[in-house]
């Protein structure tokens, strides 16, 4: 006998339709449209966008339709040319703004960026362009549709989603049981800026309002997730892990107490990383501190091995040591031309020619 299994494909959409005021102009000549934010990048045009969230079921394909109703462009939107982003250079009190030369950045008047996680669900995120050179759009009609067999659930009145996303419905994810370490014990946040070794006392966290004293040696855990940025994917996640420590119970009481200390060495985020055989260079556009994590309590921490450190009759060290240095500099902000950090040292324009003198001090050969 063969059995055959049936799933109904229901196909589902969402429609909204958005009307704008008439553009009106700032003192900088920049285009302003209650209800919407203006595009802010080096070198593209001040667009206004207003942006919406609409949750949508789990790995579904969204297609995006819409109609736009024109309007006739006023004689004073006529004499509108939207200026373009520029870039601040300098820092501080010092920072402003300089011109960048015009990017190539054309807009449809409704653009589906992509279907994201967000508080708990999916959502198509859509940017609606109502004021650009090609004139300004009145009201926009846009409709999401997808196929699937999944049947949302209202979003409840105190929900993030509540009041922020179109439409009432959302697909909540199923509910996981994250594992952490820190479940039923206390602990302690430590964030270092630079690459070294590091150690803090009892009496320390003490003084920080942690309540460490007392608890067994043993027990004194630390860890750090990667140290590196997320990449472009929103599900990436990033999990801890146990970072060896060396725990100087200087009493030898088998009790973390008075000066008692936890060392361990930390790498930065922005620091040297031996990989594949060779060195290289990690950053983080976004964070100047990388945090550990200790906590305390039951448990058995990571500690670090000792190795023999008695001369063994091998050769002494040489007169000189590779050092690799890594120079960086950040004066200009260009997010689009640059994506590891956004940030250029200098501007240099096509047939010019610059020099970047460097001190370097003892020097061998």
């Amino acid at each position: 006998m063969t059995i055959f299994t049936v799933i109904a494909v229901i196909a589902a959409s969402w429609s909204g339709v958005f009307s704008f005021d008439s553009p009106a102009t700032d003192a900088a000549g920049i285009p302003v449209i209650p209800g919407t934010v203006n595009l802010n990048e080096p070198g593209v045009p001040l667009y206004p966008v207003k942006t919406v969230y609409v949750p949508v079921p789990p790995e579904v394909e969204v297609h995006l339709d819409y109609t736009a109703t024109r309007s006739a462009v006023s004689a004073a939107s006529e004499r509108i040319v939207i200026p373009r982003a520029g870039v601040l250079t300098g820092s501080g009190l010092e920072a402003h703004e300089i011109p960048v030369e015009p990017v190539d950045y054309p807009v449809e008047t409704v653009e589906l960026e992509g279907v994201f996680p967000l508080a708990g669900t999916q959502v198509a995120v859509v940017n609606i362009y109502p004021f650009t050179e090609t004139g300004f759009v009145q009201s926009v009609a846009v409709t999401l549709s997808w196929e699937s067999s999944s049947v949302g659930t209202r979003i409840p009145e105190n929900h993030l989603l509540s009041g922020f996303a179109q439409g009432d419905v959302y697909w909540p994810a199923s509910r996981q049981r994250a594992v952490s370490p820190f479940w039923g014990k206390p602990w302690a946040r430590i964030a270092i800026r630079e690459t070294g070794a590091y150690e803090v006392t009892c009496s320390e966290l003490e003084a920080a309002g942690c309540s460490v004293s007392g608890s067994p040696i043993s027990g004194i855990s630390l860890f750090s997730g990667p140290g590196t940025q997320f990449d472009q994917l929103p599900e990436t996640e990033h999990s801890l892990a146990p970072v060896p420590v060396l725990v100087d119970d200087v009493n030898g009481d088998g009790v973390f107490n008075g000066e008692d200390r936890v060392r361990f060495l930390a790498g930065a985020l922005n620091r040297f990383e031996y990989s594949g055989g060779s060195l290289r260079w990690l950053y983080h556009r976004y964070a100047s501190h990388r945090v550990y994590w200790l906590t305390w309590g039951s448990g058995l921490g990571a500690r670090m091995q000792s190795e023999a450190g008695a001369p063994d009759g091998s050769p002494q060290w040489g007169s000189t040591i590779e050092y690799t240095a890594h120079l960086e500099d950040g004066g200009f902000w260009l997010p689009r031309y640059e994506l590891r950090t956004g940030w250029f040292w200098k501007k240099v324009n096509s047939g010019e020619s610059t020099s970047v003198p460097l001190n370097l001090q003892d020097v061998a050969g």
